[in-house]
Parts: structure tokens; C-alpha cells; sequence
């Protein structure tokens, strides 16, 4: 969805400036690393970096980012060795993501290493589906406010309906109460444990959710995706883009979006037979693309 990828740039504090595209801003931070910044610029911009990747949904290269950002001159920094186990838990590497988060949990500050073994509990979990580890930090104080992520994860791991009546009761307002419900939620959990992946995440406000669509008959196929290749705050830049993907040989359409009062314009093209096929395309043409729904 549309919001979902709108929702991606709040959690990762990236503004959507209308004179840029994501790929202009990667390109940008690659030229700029590559001209070897001084040593404490050069641990910001990496990190800009791994958030954009990030956002443009290339975990492998969010992970290696972060990795990167860690080893700055007078590190590591710890914030971006837990983001680089993020990444490798989502991706399902946890080999990677244990050794992140030893060296987080033999050397780094207290906060960070309560975070390194949240994280570690976590991704132990998903790796065997015991829910032993998850279950003992619900009680711990020091955890209180990760409690519906570990309810969620508990009622995913064992679906037992305790931990969702649990979760419903004392977190309703939560991203995992709303993912809980019964009703069809405004949005959906990923195959991949996403769900306690981003940094402020329990400040979030979810809309109401939109009222469920029609079921279509069996022999309907679904809707495709569509290739967001940008996001604007002006009608005009968008329009741009729109024609310079048309000059290259795609069919592009600007499509308007109003969130919380506010007007956007997504740039996106059709994926045809194959969106990977069509993703690497306009990346060979020099356009990043993602799919929304």
C-alpha cells in the first residue's frame, strides 16, 4: 500500500522532499562517500544511506550499510550495529545477526545491550519457534514497553489466544493490537518478522481502517503491483519523472494521494510479466522502483 511505504519514511525520519527521488538522493550519498569525507562526516552520511536502502526495501544492502556505518574511526557505534542485526534478522540471516549482537552485548552501553538482548531473544525465536525467551522478558520491567511486540510475537509463534486476548485488553492501540483484530486491519503483517523492526514505532497513529473490499469471484486473479519509481510533494516534479520514464520506453502515470491532509504524488509504472524483471530494467535505465499494493 501506498501508505505503507509512506509510513516507512516516518519511521525512518526521511523527509519526502519533492525535488529528489530516493535513487537522486542514494546517488548523491555515493558520490559524496566516494569523494572520502572527513572521518565524522563520513559516519553520518553511511547512515543516511542504510536508512534510504532501507526505505527503498533492500535489506541486503540496509544490512551491509549499517555493518559499514558500525566500523567508523573511533567506533564501533553500537545504534548502527543493532540496526545491521535488524536487517540480518528480517532477512533470516541469523548466523550475521548473532554476531552483531555479541559484540553489542560484550561491549556496548547498558541501554543498548537490554536492546541487543531484546533483539537476540527475538531473533533465537524465530530461528526455532520456542517462545521460551520471549514469555520470560513479558515480565521483565525493564522490557514493559516492548510488551506488545512480545505478546505479538508469542501469539504468532504459539497461536494461543491468550497472548491476543493479552494484547487486545492492555495494548489495543498498538500496531499489534490493530494487527490482531479480527476486522480487516489497515495493514498487514509481513511473512518476515518485521513487526518489532523499526525504532519508534509506538508512537505511530493508525488511521481508521477502510471498510474491507467486495471479496472477487475465484476466476478474478488478483491485482498487481504497481513500481513506485518516485514520491513528491509537487504535482510538477512528479510530472517530470513521469516523462522521463515515458523518453526511456516505460509507461508511467502520476498518481495523487492525500494523507492526513496532505497532497502527494506517486510516480509508478506497471510491472508487466515480470516485476523483477521490469525492476531491473528501469534500474538499468537509471530508475529505483519498489512494488506497492
Amino acid at each position: 500500500m501506498f501508505l505503507l511505504a509512506l509510513l516507512h519514511a516516518l519511521f525512518l525520519g526521511v523527509p519526502l522532499q519533492g525535488e529528489s527521488s530516493l535513487a537522486a538522493e542514494l546517488r548523491d550519498l555515493e558520490a559524496r562517500l566516494a569523494a572520502e569525507p572527513p572521518a565524522g562526516e563520513r559516519g553520518g552520511l553511511l547512515r543516511r544511506r542504510a536508512r534510504l536502502m532501507l526505505l527503498a526495501g533492500d535489506l541486503e544492502g540496509a544490512a551491509a550499510g549499517w555493518s559499514e556505518a558500525a566500523l567508523i574511526p573511533g567506533g564501533p557505534d553500537y545504534e548502527s550495529l543493532l540496526e545491521a542485526a535488524r536487517c540480518h534478522i528480517a532477512l533470516g540471516d541469523y548466523a550475521a545477526a548473532d554476531a552483531a549482537l555479541q559484540r553489542a552485548l560484550d561491549n556496548a552501553p547498558p541501554p543498548l545491550r537490554r536492546e541487543a538482548q531484546y533483539l537476540a531473544v527475538l531473533g533465537g525465536a524465530f530461528r526455532s519457534g520456542d517462545g521460551t525467551g520471549p514469555a520470560a522478558l513479558l515480565e521483565a520491567p525493564e522490557y514493559a514497553g516492548r510488551r506488545p511486540a512480545l505478546l505479538y510475537t508469542l501469539y504468532r509463534l504459539s497461536g494461543r489466544e491468550e497472548y491476543r486476548a493479552r494484547l487486545l485488553r492492555d495494548h489495543p492501540g498498538s500496531p499489534e493490537g490493530i494487527l490482531s483484530r479480527d476486522n480487516e486491519p489497515p495493514v498487514t503483517a509481513a511473512a518476515r518478522p518485521m513487526w518489532f523492526f523499526y525504532q519508534g514505532r509506538e508512537g505511530l497513529a493508525f488511521e481508521a481502517p477502510l471498510p474491507a473490499p467486495a471479496a472477487l469471484p475465484p476466476a478474478v486473479p488478483a491485482a498487481a503491483p504497481l513500481l513506485q519509481t518516485g514520491l513528491f510533494s509537487r504535482e510538477e516534479y512528479a510530472g517530470a519523472m513521469a516523462e522521463r520514464l515515458r523518453r526511456a520506453g516505460f509507461s508511467a502515470e502520476v498518481i495523487p494521494r492525500e494523507v492526513r491532509g496532505s497532497n502527494f504524488y506517486v510516480v509508478a509504472v506497471p510491472p508487466g510479466e515480470s516485476v523483477n524483471g521490469t525492476i531491473l530494467r528501469l534500474r538499468d535505465a537509471g530508475f529505483e522502483a519498489f512494488p506497492v499494493y
